[in-house]
């Protein structure tokens, strides 16, 4: 059986793509505090059929990432982590599928930091899932910079489709 106790040592980074077809795939990594790999889980792109694309119209592609893609992805950690991080603030709305704080990392922000504290942002409905965040990255901060998980799992996921795609 598979353990989802929860384990404060570990974080989940979530990366999804959705090419210009409306193909969807992505990749979930989990890391310890020294920002090693404890899981890692990807999904098979997912390439709607032109029904799809005209009955789903515009909600197309959020359907396909927040419905199908990432809670797939969620589902198959087998240990629940601290906290999520995300790379698309529409993900933010998959805190209601969880029970563990998501946040959506302001990549370009992370990358020039000069301002004070981290460049996160957190479900509306959720504001205390920022100080409880901030608690649970000082155990990684010194190891992990906060947007380098999101590069493994692009680059894991390119290597998974042949070296080609996944931007």
């Amino acid at each position: 059986m598979p353990n989802r106790s929860n384990t404060a040592g570990t974080l989940a980074y979530l990366a999804l793509v959705v090419e210009s077809d409306a193909t969807c795939y992505g990749g979930l990594l989990a890391i310890d505090s020294l920002g090693r790999p404890v899981e890692f889980h990807c999904s098979a792109p997912l390439t709607p059929s032109r029904a799809h694309s005209i009955m789903y119209g515009p909600t197309l592609r959020s359907h396909l990432t927040d419905q199908v893609v990432a809670p797939a992805l969620l589902r198959s950690l087998r240990r629940r982590p601290a906290a999520l991080l995300v790379d698309h603030r529409q993900q933010l709305a998959l805190r209601s599928q969880v029970h563990y704080p998501v946040l959506h990392v302001e990549i370009d922000a992370a990358e020039t930091a000069q301002s004070s504290g981290l460049p996160v942002s957190c479900h509306e409905d959720h504001a205390g899932d920022r100080r409880i965040f901030e608690r649970v990255w000082s155990r990684f901060e010194a190891q992990v910079e906060l947007c380098e998980p999101f590069e493994r799992i692009r680059a894991a996921l390119r290597e998974a489709r042949g070296g080609t795609k996944a931007a």
